[in-house]
């Protein structure tokens, strides 16, 4: 089977909105440790449903939080 990184995503979106729907919900660590982040938080833009992946991301082990940083964007505005 042919790595299909857009799958990954949808399946990684689904579970976190699962998780948010049930938060005894268990999803794959490793999963999640090898999904292409940005390519989630577009797909969840593109559904609307950004801010429940924050929301899900926060109900996971600690170790797993830092897969916010890797959602969120640096400022690009500076202001002087």
């Amino acid at each position: 089977m042919k790595y299909n990184p857009n799958s990954t995503s949808k399946e990684v979106l689904h579970q976190l909105i699962k998780r948010i729907i049930n938060p005894s919900y268990s999803i794959d660590n490793n999963l999640l440790k090898s999904t292409d982040w940005p390519s989630v938080k577009k797909e969840a833009a593109k559904q609307g449903a950004l801010a429940f992946i924050f929301d899900a991301i926060a109900t996971l082990p600690k170790d797993l939080h830092v897969i916010k940083l890797s959602l969120s964007k640096p400022p690009t505005n500076r202001r002087y």
